[in-house]
């Protein structure tokens, strides 16, 4: 496993171990892919059935009006690209110029 990938692994070990309740889990993760990768914000999203979108659970970094945005919209089966990664569970990453 490349150094950077064990970096992560272990950043995101450690914050799930010291978190004691599920949204501070997933907080404390984006923050931890943050704080290890060359990055600057991290989201988690999962799938809700109520909405039928993958919406967002957990952010860092991201400014509060892009994630209001975000928070009401999700992303929707069949919508986009995006969409068909993360329904396949793979873990998506978008730099500046595939934003």
């Amino acid at each position: 496993m490349e150094p950077q990938a064990l970096r992560l692994l272990g950043a995101v070990v450690e914050a799930v171990g010291d978190a004691s309740k599920f949204p501070a889990v997933l907080s404390r993760i984006c923050q931890a892919v943050a704080g290890t990768l060359p990055c600057e914000r991290s989201t988690i999203y999962s799938w809700s059935r109520r909405v039928r979108a993958f919406v967002p659970r957990a952010d860092y970094g991201t400014p509060p009006h892009v994630v209001e945005r975000f928070v009401n919209r999700g992303f929707a089966i069949g919508g986009d690209a995006i969409v068909t990664e993360l329904n396949a569970g793979r873990a998506l990453v978008l730099d500046r110029e595939t934003a």
